[in-house]
């Protein structure tokens, strides 16, 4: 008996240490992680090689796809609304080649706020918390952006998203490639 409980204790120390070393390690960050060189950046590298960001699909008579010429097809979690209301949470997947390449979820769909988009090089979560945002990166390091501090950074820089809406359509980006830049997910019209 006294065997089996020094290698319960064993064990249960063994699983302590390995869910400590799991931990929530959050790295608190300034302007300079946004405006730099970090894993938002390079999950946009990889988004920008999904499907075509030139053209403009066509939405089905549902309004559930986007059909592009290329055969990239951008399928809705809803209806695609007509006209777009402000603050819309959008959750699609993108295809292109029969192959998943963008998986978005606006966090508002899960009860919270920010989203989670997944591609190839993992995934990317945007938590905005009341105090923070806090980043997850596709390598699981996680990265917090106080809410004072967020005030400060110069917003062509930072991770969002943002939408055009025009009748009949829309169109998704992401924000803080570089200054200014934005990453066209999808551009779609009846």
């Amino acid at each position: 008996m006294i065997a089996r409980h020094k290698h319960f204790t064993r064990c249960f120390f063994a699983l302590a240490l390995a869910l400590a070393a799991c931990g929530d390690d959050v790295e608190e960050i300034d302007c300079d992680w946004i405006v730099g060189a970090n894993c938002w950046k390079e999950f946009l590298r990889d988004v920008g090689s999904c499907g075509d960001h030139v053209s403009v699909g066509r939405l089905t008579a549902d309004r559930l796809r986007c059909e592009y010429f290329d055969g990239t097809v951008v399928s809705f979690d809803a209806v695609f609304p007509n006209p777009v209301p402000g603050g819309y949470p959008w959750g699609f997947s993108v295809t292109t080649g029969g192959s998943l390449c963008l998986a978005h979820t606006d966090l508002r769909l899960e009860g919270g706020a920010g989203f989670r988009a997944t591609a190839a090089t993992g995934e990317f979560i945007m938590d905005n918390q009341r105090t923070a945002l806090v980043f997850t990166c596709p390598d699981g390091s996680r990265h917090r952006l106080a809410a004072e501090r967020a005030t400060t950074c110069n917003p062509d820089h930072s991770p969002g998203v943002a939408v055009t809406t025009f009748p009949g359509g829309g169109a998704f980006f992401y924000n803080g490639a570089t200054a200014g830049a934005e990453v066209i997910v999808f551009n779609c019209e009846l």
